[in-house]
């Protein structure tokens, strides 16, 4: 086993047939560095986090300025100093001309493309130059290079500095020497120091990791640019720490940004959540049970004439509880994925109220149209009358046919339902049935839609038609 399987076998989630595709492009990876005079990487998905690592590495013969001194596989790759690494393996599209940080602070210029198998994104090719040297007219320079040269100056003109524009960051900024001593500091983060109870009343030169003694392993760690997220006097912090230096003298940036109201309203998101799953849930379960007592009573004293009206009944509420079942067990909000649901409550019908199996239904479903609780229960509701219709009156003169289901959207994003079969057509009854004035009701008034019943070549078709309604 070569050295960048035994790095993808440990360290991702890729299977046996995806870790020999990396591994093919890994056995080019070095001429890749050397035709291009770059530092080329693979990037994969960690098996234990969401980010993406590093599992293979090639540098450049032979290179003037290095941008790495030592390897980086099995190091984290952070989206926010490479997005364009993160938006090629997300988006399966190849990137160009892309400028970010790597793992010791240069500033870089990646171009990045997916590596895809089975047509599926299993990791990323990443191509790096140095673009230290390179003359851009007009071109600003990078946020650390200033932070470090105003630093500078201010140690060179003492305390009556004042950095205007690191204080109207909201962020708290530090700035620490090797022997961990404050440097500098912003007035968000003289605010941070007084809020976690500081006793010192001069800030300047304090011992970092005596104010912050659970961030000295993160501060002096190996990495040149790292994250983490930590709480401090119940509040949520998003600290990115980046070694930098000016001359011979190296500094440690230390940012601290405030995520607690975004933490509090992902937990208030979370149980919120778990609450509406609740109620689906006890919802699904009352339908399920209303279900199971007509089925009951269908088999106790229902003379064979009026079974009809039960099962349709029946199916009426299980379409109902198919929506919260796949909002339940296939969605993490409050929709449903409508391919699933049509599926599944065709499937349903087809069960229920066919007696021969010579009647076929087809699906032509748009993937990933997502509707809300209500509006699904609308549909569902809809496209179960239709049904329901075409099984009883489409076919009494053939015991073949076909019923296609197409769902697609349009320019407008409105969502276009069709159902059609091939069989007898319209009838009088159909149109003046129950069922029939449910569909008109439901789409006109639920759905806010529009309903059209064609006749066909051969056979009718019904085209649902609507808007997707944001709350």
């Amino acid at each position: 086993m070569s050295c960048v399987q035994d790095t993808l076998l440990t360290m991702t989630p890729l299977s046996f047939n995806e870790m020999n595709e990396i591994a093919l492009v890994s056995q080019q990876l070095q001429l890749i560095a050397n035709v291009n005079q770059c530092y080329a990487f693979i990037d994969c998905q960690s098996d234990i986090t969401q980010n993406l690592i590093v599992v293979d590495e090639a540098f450049p013969e032979a290179t003037e300025h290095p941008l790495y001194h030592s390897s980086v596989i099995g190091e984290s790759v952070l989206e926010s100093f490479e997005p364009a690494v993160y938006q090629s393996f997300k988006k399966g599209i190849t990137v160009h001309n892309h400028r970010g940080l790597n793992q010791e602070g240069l500033l870089i210029e990646q171009n990045v493309s997916p590596i895809i198998y089975n047509a599926r994104v299993i990791g990323v090719l990443v191509l790096e130059k140095n673009i230290r040297n390179l003359h851009i007219e007009n071109y600003n320079r990078d946020v650390i290079n200033r932070m470090t040269s105003l630093y500078s100056y201010a140690e060179t003109v003492g305390s009556d500095f004042d950095m205007t524009l690191s204080n109207i960051i909201e962020d708290a900024v530090f700035c620490i020497n090797e022997a961990s001593e404050i440097k500098y500091f912003n007035i968000a983060a003289e605010t941070l120091l007084r809020q976690i109870g500081t006793e010192n009343t001069a800030f300047l030169n304090l011992k970092f990791d005596k104010v912050f003694p659970d961030l000295e392993r993160f501060i002096y760690s190996k990495h040149s640019i790292e994250m983490m997220e930590l709480e401090l006097n119940q509040k949520f912090y998003v600290i990115k720490k980046i070694h930098t230096s000016f001359g011979s003298e190296k500094q440690i940036f230390v940012l601290f940004k405030d995520v607690s109201k975004l933490r509090h309203t992902e937990k208030a998101l979370t149980s919120k959540t778990v609450a509406m799953k609740e109620v689906h849930h006890r919802v699904k379960n009352n339908l399920q049970t209303i279900a199971s007592l007509i089925r009951l009573q269908m088999r106790h004293d229902i003379p064979e004439n009026l079974q009809v009206y039960f099962k349709d009944t029946l199916n009426r509420i299980l379409s109902i509880a198919s929506v919260y079942e796949i909002i339940l067990y296939e969605s993490s909000n409050d929709s449903a994925d409508i391919a699933t649901l049509l599926k599944k409550i065709g499937n349903m019908v087809m069960t229920t109220l066919t007696t021969h199996s010579n009647i076929q239904i087809t699906y032509q479903l748009q993937p990933s149209v997502y509707l809300s609780s209500n509006q699904s229960v609308a549909l569902a509701i809809v496209y179960n009358e239709v049904l329901q219709n075409c099984l009883k009156h489409a076919f009494h003169q053939t015991q073949h046919g076909e019923i296609k289901v197409q769902l697609s959207t349009d320019n407008q994003n409105q969502i276009i339902l069709s159902i059609e079969d091939n069989g007898d057509g319209i009838s009088k009854s159909s149109q003046t049935s129950f069922g029939s004035k449910i569909i008109q009701l439901i789409v006109e008034n639920d759905l806010e839609g529009t309903l059209n019943i064609n006749s066909c070549q051969k056979g009718t078709q019904v085209i649902v038609m609507f808007d997707v309604h944001k709350g």
